[in-house]
């Protein structure tokens, strides 16, 4: 007598990988919805952050203006109106509470407000908040965004 397999249990053991399959890629989905929020929060941080330092180590107004939800444009000047400039392209989309934040020279925000990653996802950072002086990543909250440091 062979000892073999049945035509049921290999279906069974079939059925049970594709169940474990979907459920990594859903994990997966996830997972690269989180990093890629956290990544693009981070990049417009830092843009934020080196504008800030670079309005006050030049000595000049610099404006910094969202062109779409996913587009931001970084202009020397009191003008934001005028084209040229840095562009930041971002794969998440942004919700801002103002369009432009300009920066004098003295590295101070004449305009705070904050900015959200529109998609909700369990990223440990989704929004910066925009102070006069200060420039914070943070975690979206009851539709205010809470500093993390």
């Amino acid at each position: 007598m062979y000892k073999a397999f049945s035509l049921i249990e290999l279906l069974i053991v079939i059925g049970i990988i594709g169940i474990l399959f979907s459920l990594a890629a859903i994990g997966y989905i996830h997972y690269s919805q989180k990093i890629r929020i956290e990544r693009d929060i981070h990049t417009l941080y830092i843009a934020l952050k080196e504008l800030q330092v670079k309005a006050k180590t030049e000595k000049k107004f610099y404006c910094f203006r969202f062109i779409d939800n996913k587009t931001v444009q970084i202009v020397p000047g009191r003008s934001c109106a005028s084209s040229g400039g840095k562009v930041l392209n971002f794969s998440t989309p942004f919700k801002s509470s103002s369009q432009t934040f300009l920066i004098n020279p003295l590295g101070v925000f004449n305009t705070r407000g904050d900015i959200y990653a529109i998609e909700n996802s369990s990223a440990s950072i989704d929004c910066i908040a925009i102070d006069k002086f200060r420039v914070c990543e943070g975690k979206k909250n009851d539709g205010e965004c809470n500093c993390l440091y």
